[in-house]
């Protein structure tokens, strides 16, 4: 997890295939009664992941990686929080933690490592045509295509221009 001034990057990179690798925003799936360890690092200020009713605080440093395992017993949704001033949006550090069942959460996994279906509306596609060939809006809805809204959203609109994705 990578946080940024002000949000949560949250890379599910550990599947063996790279092809099922993807990243989301502000939002969390785990699966219930397993601890899950969290790789945490900061892109720019010391930020503080705090799940209250999962675990304590762990800072996020730039050019650090610090761990923190949850576990999560009883599905729910688990309010996470930055809890360190970090600047004037710190307000919008929060974040979600969503315990389900395994099964559950494979099934959304999976969802989320798919590449989506190529939209057949009219106006999508006209819309996209209409688009410059060049410039980062282009390459957003290009990737669009390729991954999912989750991937292209987090990494196109809430990663700083130099991350790479």
């Amino acid at each position: 997890m990578t946080a940024y001034d002000w949000r949560w990057k949250v890379a599910y990179d550990d599947a063996p295939d790279a092809s099922a690798r993807f990243v989301t925003a502000n939002e969390i799936h785990i699966p219930t009664g397993e601890p899950v360890r969290f790789k945490l690092n900061s892109a720019d200020v010391i930020h503080t992941f705090w799940v209250p009713r999962l675990a304590g605080k762990t800072q996020a440093i730039p050019g650090q990686t610090n761990e923190q395992w949850l576990q999560a017993d009883v599905p729910g949704v688990y309010r996470g929080q930055c809890s360190q001033f970090c600047g004037a949006q710190h307000a919008h550090m929060a974040f979600e933690v969503i315990a389900e069942s395994r099964a559950n959460f494979a099934a959304w996994f999976a969802q989320q490592a798919r590449a989506p279906d190529m939209p057949n509306d009219t106006a999508v596609t006209t819309g996209k045509s209409a688009l410059p060939r060049s410039g980062k809006l282009h390459r957003a809805c290009e990737d669009g295509y390729r991954q999912s809204i989750t991937r292209a959203s987090a990494c196109d609109i809430w990663s700083p221009p130099s991350c790479s994705c």
